[in-house]
């Protein structure tokens, strides 16, 4: 199971900060070690964990956005099924593409 769930880094000092997170109230996310005891009272174990921070976010999240489009490529998404069509390669190098022209 892969769970993407924020933390507070520290503790929010006012209701502006809470709402500018699009939170309503503190108890909306943990700090990360209650976070990571949650997963434990609900029977699951953490064998993994990757943190991003603001400087490394943006490759965290381009990453998942590959993966899910590479999942959906696979799959039918109206039956929810194994992909019967073949799909086409995301990238094809210029040498296979002018190879398949001729």
């Amino acid at each position: 199971m892969l769970v993407g769930e924020p933390y507070w880094r520290r503790e929010p000092p006012d209701q502006a900060t809470l709402e500018g997170c699009y939170g309503t109230g503190k108890e909306d996310w943990l700090p990360l070690p209650e976070l990571i005891e949650s997963f434990g009272l609900l029977g699951c174990d953490v064998v993994e964990m990757v943190l991003a921070d603001q400087d490394s976010w943006d490759r965290y999240a381009a990453a998942s956005w590959l993966n899910i489009r590479r999942w959906l490529e696979s799959i039918d998404i109206t039956l929810g099924r194994p992909n019967q069509v073949p799909v086409e390669p995301m990238h094809v190098p210029a040498a296979a593409a002018a190879a398949e022209a001729s």
